[in-house]
């Protein structure tokens, strides 16, 4: 392929992150990043809208602005992708999660499209990214705002296993004619959510396999919980009560992104000082702050990421003595007392940094489309072979989970249930469909509801009810509601609760 087709009608892919987000492309070498329209390779994951410009900003400076005005902003939406009907006010603007989601990802690619003359560059597709640990609703509220965004979109691939195709890349050329085979540890705790991902890496002259052989997580974990539980730590340390409630707000705003500030520095030095000028009319914020001390506010977290690590390799059925290498992602991994939990349960000399932490998901998801638009991009085939990391399932009549697919099971997967009618005479059937691992049905997340209408009428128990669950390996839900004796078959493709 030649390689002006890369240079102006390259294949991308797009981290989209709680915090940060990364639009890297296929040069017909490699994953090359894009700088964003500030200059900076990763562009925060922060909508504001402009009133008085009519316009909406993104980036770096929609988070400036939403620390002064936080009604007219907001940070954190992928946290609400589970929630498609989710009302989000900036300003007098009305949104839900899927169209500031797709807002961002407009703004990435536009940064690229400004970077070349007008009307000469357009990918010729897209894939994004989203957490392994996203259940099918999240993920199809996911695939809905690419789809919005006009990016071309192609399709979604899971972050770890974009981050291991980025680690591949540098294996495969580096030791091209030997076969391997590796266990692999995906650490990723970034802004928002975390994600751990066991899974077994063949190379072969023919072949590249990903296995996943176990998942954990939780997507309401990662650096923005951090900042928030410093950010209390230092409210200690100044009183705002003789505020306002505007001018109180806007000291929080400011000693949240000093917070976000101090995290960081902290990951390279013992202690950090913390100054704030103005943040009071004239009386400025001037304080130590101790590793130790930023530690003991996170150490809910901290327990929190011991105990799924522990989880998901009982749940595997994988040995920490197995894991050949660690691969760190997101900006939360590079925080010193999680590189020691990893350390200490594996081994120092498994837990690598040679990737970049902060990039390699949107590379990965470069890689991924370039093989997508040419299967020989890499010199051989790639299999992905991906796992439930939810079980699925439906509501039964007593409001109870009914597991249909557990978590962990291989896919593509399909599974089929026969049940009876609860109720006499009943002409029509509602299938509630959820993702989780309460007993409790509505402690789980809806994924959508099949009706099944043109039943015979018939005494409780006569109908027997054929169910049958599908899930591919992008964990999308196909139901199928099929009863003979009315002749009736009802087959959904579930996008959102």
């Amino acid at each position: 392929m030649p390689l002006v087709d890369n240079q102006m009608n390259p294949v991308m892919g797009i981290d989209l992150g709680t915090t940060f987000c990364a639009i890297a492309s296929w040069d017909g070498r490699g994953p090359r990043i894009f700088p964003g329209f500030e200059g900076n390779y990763t562009t925060q994951s922060a909508v504001f809208y402009d009133e008085k410009e009519n316009r909406y900003l993104v980036g770096k400076r929609a988070y400036l602005r939403y620390l002064v005005e936080p009604e007219n902003g907001i940070i954190g939406v992928k946290r609400l992708m589970d929630d498609k009907n989710h009302v989000i006010h900036l300003g007098t603007k009305v949104h839900n999660p899927v169209e500031i989601s797709s807002k961002i990802l407009s703004k990435l690619y536009e940064d690229v499209l400004n970077k070349f003359p007008q009307n000469t560059f357009e990918s010729r597709g897209t894939i994004v990214t989203v957490p392994y640990y996203f259940k099918a609703h999240q993920c199809a509220n996911t695939r809905e705002a690419a789809e919005m965004a006009q990016i071309n979109f192609l399709g979604l691939i899971q972050e770890p296993i974009a981050a291991a195709l980025a680690y591949s890349l540098d294996i495969v050329r580096g030791d091209e004619n030997n076969d391997r085979e590796e266990t692999v540890l995906v650490f990723d705790l970034g802004g928002g959510t975390f994600d751990l991902t066991l899974f077994k890496l063949l190379q072969t002259r023919q072949k590249l396999v990903f296995e996943v052989l176990g998942t954990g997580g939780d997507d309401r974990l990662g650096g923005l919980d951090f900042d928030c539980d410093l950010k209390q730590f230092i409210l200690t340390k100044v009183d705002t009560s003789a505020l306002d409630e505007k001018a109180r707000k806007i000291a929080i705003q400011k000693i949240i992104d000093s917070a976000n500030t101090a995290k960081e520095a902290l990951s390279f030095g013992p202690t950090y000082n913390l100054v704030v000028p103005y943040l009071i009319g004239d009386q400025h914020l001037d304080i130590d702050i101790t590793r130790e001390e930023f530690e003991s506010c996170i150490k809910k977290y901290i327990q929190k990421v011991r105990n799924i690590i522990e989880d998901t390799f009982a749940r595997a059925g994988v040995k920490k003595k197995d894991v050949t290498r660690v691969i760190k992602v997101g900006g939360s991994s590079k925080i010193p007392i999680f590189s020691k939990i990893l350390q200490d349960g594996i081994g120092a000399d498994r837990v690598y940094g040679n990737i970049d932490a902060s990039l390699c998901v949107a590379q990965g998801a470069a890689i991924y489309a370039a093989y997508l638009d040419d299967k020989k991009v890499l010199g051989r085939e790639i299999d992905i072979i991906t796992r439930s990391a939810h079980a699925l399932g439906l509501e039964t009549a007593d409001g109870g989970f009914f597991p249909l697919i557990p978590a962990n099971r291989k896919l593509p997967y399909e599974y089929t249930q026969i049940f009876a009618t609860d109720q006499d005479n009943m002409t029509q059937l509602e299938v509630a469909v959820y993702q989780g691992s309460s007993k409790i049905a509505h402690e789980n997340s809806l994924i959508g509801k099949v009706y099944a209408q043109g039943l015979e009428p018939k005494p409780k128990g006569v109908l027997n009810i054929r169910i049958t669950f599908k899930v591919n390996e992008e964990q999308r839900v196909t139901v199928l509601v099929e009863e003979p004796v009315s002749r009736i078959r009802v087959q959904q493709a579930l996008s959102y609760a």
